[in-house]
């Protein structure tokens, strides 16, 4: 028997283009673009900058949990990087920016549960 298994990925840049790219386990391979406004795009770096996102831990995970989804949130700035993985309970705060990219990409994003 094999698990449901998909990742999938939104890519935000300064200019307002949103990547999106995803695969499902036994689907062909997804990948789609929009734009937003540059104002959009700055409403996002902004929250980053403010809600306390870049002083979160890199890793947040519920070990009392055999499987949950797992999320990943990466942002670029220059050359500074900020990577937070969080599986099972996450922080407010990589919440907050979870649904600001939901809200920026504004279609569904893949996830399986099991």
């Amino acid at each position: 028997m094999q698990a449901p298994f998909s990742t999938a990925s939104v890519a935000i840049e300064d200019s307002g283009r949103v990547q999106y790219a995803a695969e499902e386990q036994g689907k062909p391979p997804v990948a789609e673009e929009a734009r937003v406004t540059p104002e959009k795009a700055l409403e996002l770096k902004q929250l980053l900058l403010s809600n306390g996102f870049m002083n979160l831990n890199a890793a947040y995970e519920d070990e009392s949990l055999a499987d949950a989804t797992t999320y990943q949130i990466s942002v670029n700035f220059g050359e500074a990087t900020k990577t937070v993985v969080c599986k099972g309970s996450c922080p407010n705060e990589f919440k907050e920016v979870e649904d600001k990219v939901r809200e920026l990409w504004g279609r569904e994003i893949v996830e399986v549960g099991v």
